[in-house]
């Protein structure tokens, strides 16, 4: 067991994985690249390793249990995800698929949401959890993941996506919220996220190298790189209209 963190060092900089380690930055093969050296690094047998692309990674999907959350997300996609007598996913309009043969985007969501219920695996490496889904199962997701963590897992994650980063920040600051507040929002305890567990990092260039620079959580996740282009985007919309 590692505890609540392990340090890991790489060529140039050492980074220190939490329960929860999120990893922002412009270039995605930068991103990419790190997030399989992270991977590489840790070298436990119970790792699971989701790339862009990613297969669906859980084989014995008959011992397989869906989270809460994770059930939520399906759900909110229109996803049915059935393991007997073999695996396969149903739509909302009621087509079916071997897993093997389902629409790669939905394969990629099912691999990541089960190999963050599984009991097989305490490291998880997902690129970009977010990808194709739709803004509120970004949020979603956002709640699978801190559910895996609060289950003991260390997960680690490349995303670009402020959806699910400020869900993150909402399931943080639950965290001194009180319960009464939670249930009234609509969030259950395994989804509260408590500072102390995550970690973040932001990735990007600086004089022709690449640099990490380390994010402080102490209330939160800093969001200021999708603030920036928030702010752009609404500079230039006040100039066109």
């Amino acid at each position: 067991s590692m505890g609540s963190q392990t340090k890991i060092k790489l060529i140039d900089y050492d980074i220190e994985l939490k329960p929860l380690t999120v990893i922002i930055g412009k270039n995605p093969v930068e991103l990419s690249l790190l997030l399989r050296r992270l991977w590489a690094s840790v070298g436990a047998n119970d790792t699971a390793y989701l790339p862009a692309g990613r297969a669906c990674t859980a084989d014995a999907y008959d011992r397989l249990k869906l989270t809460k959350s994770a059930e939520l997300l399906l759900r909110d996609v229109g996803i049915e995800l059935h393991v007997a007598p073999t695996a396969y996913v149903r739509t909302w309009s009621g087509e079916g698929f071997e897993l093997a043969r389902a629409p790669p985007n939905v394969r990629e969501v099912i691999a990541a949401v089960s190999a963050l219920s599984s009991d097989e695996f305490c490291f998880v490496f997902i690129e970009e959890p977010e990808a194709h889904l739709h803004p509120s199962a970004q949020r979603l997701m956002a709640r699978v993941i801190a559910e895996a963590v609060n289950r003991g897992k260390f997960v680690t994650i490349t995303t670009n996506s402020d959806y699910l980063v400020g869900e993150l920040n909402i399931l943080i600051a639950l965290s001194s919220a009180p319960e009464d507040v939670r249930r009234r929002l609509g969030y259950r305890d395994a989804e509260v996220l408590k500072p102390e567990l995550a970690a973040a990092y932001l990735v990007k260039a600086e004089d022709s190298r690449t640099v990490i620079e380390r994010l402080e959580v102490d209330d939160d996740i800093p969001e200021d790189e999708f603030a920036r282009a928030a702010e752009e985007i609404l500079k230039i919309r006040n100039e066109l209209y």
